[in-house]
């Protein structure tokens, strides 16, 4: 018999889109799914509009909960989801009829714990906006040490992401995703790839997503997502140097640096907050071991005082390279 599959979905203010995801989730040619609708405190009709849903298909069932953001929807939903393999589904995207078949016979056929599938860029009435050409997701089984240098590579983020992947159960908790954060994603991809052990990946447009309107999730607070990223870009480094992918340090280690390169050289200043968590950031990167010798010394040099590294920066970049 076919596994029973949970299919989380966050909802929050989506009233234009829900629907249209619930209705691509109901109608996908593998039957045998549990579908979670989390109301995230939905301050619209979206709560009202799951309820009646659940009326409609014996298979949804509905959580409201208080607002918590959609970190602690996505845990709530692994915690009630019953079944041996989970999907995400953001509410203002949707999928492909067979996307679940697909992803289930990837990890099936290849005994993996993970699988992924290719991403269509669409915009909000469903129309191709060619921001999946060139994607590098092609019908191959990875190990992780494979697959994660490609979180660098062009179209990385397509491995990143929560919502295009099926996961055993064993790979997730209720404390999977870092509640309060943005990026999300990023705090936890390498984990799960490295726990995973082996990811199936297929060239198959299953997932739908929505490139994001006004006012969205994905396009508000950009400054904190920043921050966010960065954050999780050093957790991803000390990752890193725990499972002994040492090739992979300089790249990650070099994002933050570029980050906090601009903010010192450039007009930091003005927001306490921001310049208060830049400042976090800025120690974290100070507290990294296996920096080269050069870098070393040329972070060094910047610690006297982030006054002093703007100075710095601006006299000596050019030539330090």
């Amino acid at each position: 018999m076919d596994a029973l599959i949970s299919v989380i979905v966050p909802v929050y203010k989506v009233e234009k889109y829900l629907n249209r995801c619930v209705e691509s989730i109901a109608a996908q040619s593998y039957r045998n799914l549990e579908i979670i609708l989390v109301d995230d405190g939905s301050p619209d009709q979206c709560g009202d509009m799951c309820d009646s849903w659940a009326r409609k298909d014996a298979r949804i069932r509905v959580i409201h909960k208080k607002n918590g953001g959609l970190s602690d929807a996505r845990n709530a939903g692994i915690s009630a989801a019953s079944g041996e393999y989970i999907v995400f589904v953001d509410s203002d995207d949707y999928i492909a009829q067979e996307m679940i078949e697909r992803l289930y016979g990837a990890v099936r056929s290849n005994q993996t714990k993970l699988a992924l599938c290719n991403v269509l860029c669409v915009d909000e009435d469903g129309l191709p906006t060619g921001e999946s050409d060139g994607s590098p997701i092609r019908d191959e089984c990875l190990t992780a040490e494979q697959i994660l240098p490609r979180f660098y590579q062009a179209g990385g983020p397509l491995y990143i992401v929560a919502w295009n992947k099926l996961y055993h159960r064993s790979l997730l908790s209720k404390e999977t995703f870092p509640v309060g954060k943005w990026h999300e994603d990023e705090f936890i991809a390498a984990q799960l790839f490295w726990k995973a052990g082996r990811v199936a990946c297929i060239d198959y447009m299953g997932y739908h997503y929505v490139m994001r309107r006004a006012g969205s999730i994905m396009s508000a607070q950009e400054d904190v997502r920043h921050l966010d990223a960065l954050e999780a870009l050093l957790i991803r480094y000390r990752f890193y140097q725990e499972i002994g992918q040492n090739e992979l340090l300089h790249e990650t280690r070099a994002r933050v640096l570029k980050a906090l390169e601009d903010y010192y050289s450039g007009d930091s200043g003005g927001d306490s907050g921001y310049d208060a968590r830049m400042e976090q950031i800025r120690q974290g990167y100070n507290s990294l071991t296996g920096l080269p010798m050069k870098e070393w010394l040329k972070w060094k040099v910047f610690q006297v005082s982030p006054r002093l590294e703007r100075k710095l920066l601006r006299l000596f970049k050019p030539k330090m390279v």
